[in-house]
């Protein structure tokens, strides 16, 4: 990794101390009189922009700070103190504005050291042939440019669909001792705040906790944070299904015991070994509280939807009623907090976790509730009436209290059937209280609701989950010994409209 040593000063001059304290720590100096420096970036560690008096922020200041943050470097702004405030303002407007460093003039003297001491990572590299990603922003080719420096050319295949870009790569090293091509790398681009987290996320909740083989391992170098944008990368699973395939083969008996004893094991232990595994409270703290008003408004649509079904109530409504359930004991740890079965690959019956943006702390029976309402709503290719018939008798209050009963080997979506069965061992064990599993369940049927349909799905999959959380919420409040001011849905028949 080239050695970046240049620190770029724009606007005022530089004080002759600021200038010697470079020098020590073995930094270059390259004043400007514009914002116009962009070429000097890929080699500069920091840059320093010297705001005259009464000087507004404008568009060529903050186009070079988000340059300069695209290239890894430190951001220094500097200005008399009588103008910080103002200009504070208006960095904190911009996306990457609470990372510039806004100083009065006269505190400039700490800007060698930390120049010094930062990592502004791999520079950029304009020769490297990106090819398959001609939809990327200006800055994801900014960061792949500089992620792939060390490679003449990368060929991209996009894998999946949604906020996040994720990408098989395929590189060829320009100068590599064991030759030059790798085994391919996962690409995985978003916005800043979601990269940084997942990133963070890898190193506090993954590494110690999640088996080496049951993950994928990231190479740290090529992971970049740039001003709006961020991406990671990391070995590609080659060879492996999803989950959601096995389980549509009937065979992912052996996966979902590897994802719940192998996998997540690290995580799900601390619940039975820390003197706070087991806690009183509701088992989320809002149904509905971190979405957006839109994706509220998205739900309420599909209970509208969901009216022949027999459902009465409105999203927000049936949110209240399990928000409104009481407290309970339940145990609690880490999470992975988006487990569907696109994100559990699986390779010789081993399951690999990926996607780790969500991990936080929670309920032990969110992530298999999770899993299993996942997988019921993506069901590939049954005709509607099925779909329903199948869902309507799975998600029964009795079902979710014990395990169900087998059903025969020739009814309709049986392999699902049984893997539900099998992941609700898992939830149902680590039940603390009654209904706890049931609340999990009824929780994710909702938020299933908030999401938009798939092109390929079927329409009436997800009102007819949002009845079903209706459901469960008013059973669930009538065992709780509640008297809800809501009549009982009369409850969903084969037969009925």
């Amino acid at each position: 990794m080239a050695i970046r040593s240049r620190v770029i000063w724009v606007g005022s001059p530089a004080p002759p101390a600021i200038v010697n304290a470079l020098s020590e720590r073995d930094l270059s100096l390259a004043e400007k009189r514009n914002a116009a420096c962009e070429a000097e970036l890929p080699s500069s560690c920091a840059v320093v922009i010297n705001i005259s008096p009464g000087r507004p922020l404008d568009d060529e200041i903050t186009g070079l700070i988000a340059n300069a943050f695209m290239h890894g470097l430190l951001a220094f702004v500097l200005a008399p103190l009588t103008e910080i405030d103002a200009l504070r303002r208006k960095l904190d407007g911009l996306p990457f504005g609470k990372r510039v460093k806004l100083w009065a003039v006269r505190v400039a003297s700490r800007i060698p050291e930390l120049s010094a001491r930062s990592a502004p990572g791999l520079s950029y590299s304009p020769s490297v042939k990106l090819v398959g990603c001609d939809d990327c922003s200006p800055e994801d080719v900014v960061l792949l440019r500089r992620a792939f420096s060390d490679c003449g050319e990368v060929t991209f295949t996009r894998m999946a669909q949604g906020g996040a870009a994720v990408f098989q790569a395929y590189a060829r090293l320009n100068d590599s001792r064991a030759g030059p091509y790798p085994l391919p790398f996962f690409v995985k681009m978003d916005r800043y705040p979601k990269i940084l987290r997942e990133l963070e996320n890898y190193q506090v909740c993954t590494t110690h906790f999640i088996p080496f083989f049951s993950r994928p391992n990231l190479d740290p170098h090529r992971c970049l944070l740039g001003a709006e944008r961020g991406l990671i990368v990391g070995n590609f699973v080659e060879h492996s299904d999803s989950l959601a395939e096995q389980v549509n083969r009937g065979t992912a008996q052996a996966a979902i015991n590897s994802l719940f004893e192998d996998a997540l094991r690290g995580w799900r232990t601390q619940a039975y070994l820390s003197v706070s595994g087991v806690q009183e409270g509701p088992l989320v703290n809002s149904v509905l509280g971190t979405f957006s008003e839109n994706a509220r408004q998205r739900a309420n649509t599909y209970a509208r939807e969901a009216q022949p079904f027999g459902a009465t109530l409105t999203a927000v409504k049936i949110a209240k009623l399990l928000d409104d359930l009481p407290p309970i004991r339940h145990r609690r740890a880490l999470c992975h907090g988006d487990l569907h079965g696109e994100n559990v690959r699986v390779r010789s019956g081993q399951a690999i976790l990926i996607d780790f943006a969500a991990v936080d702390h929670g309920p032990l029976v969110i992530d298999p509730a999770a899993l299993e309402t996942a997988l019921v709503l993506r069901a590939p290719g049954r005709q509607s009436i099925e779909w329903m018939e199948f869902s309507d008798e799975l998600y029964a209050v009795e079902n979710l209290r014990t395990l169900p009963q087998l059903r025969s080997p020739t009814a309709p979506l049986n392999p699902l059937w049984n893997s539900v069965r099998q992941i609700r061992r898992f939830g149902l064990a680590e039940q603390v209280s009654s209904d706890e599993y049931a609340r999990a369940v009824a929780v994710h049927l909702l938020r299933h609701g908030l999401r938009k349909r798939g092109n390929d799905e079927d329409r009436g999959r997800r009102p007819f989950f949002v009845w079903l959380a209706e459901r469960l919420a008013l059973d669930l409040t009538s065992s709780a010994s509640f008297c809800p001011p809501y009549m009982v849905s009369p409850g969903w028949k084969s037969g009925d409209s």
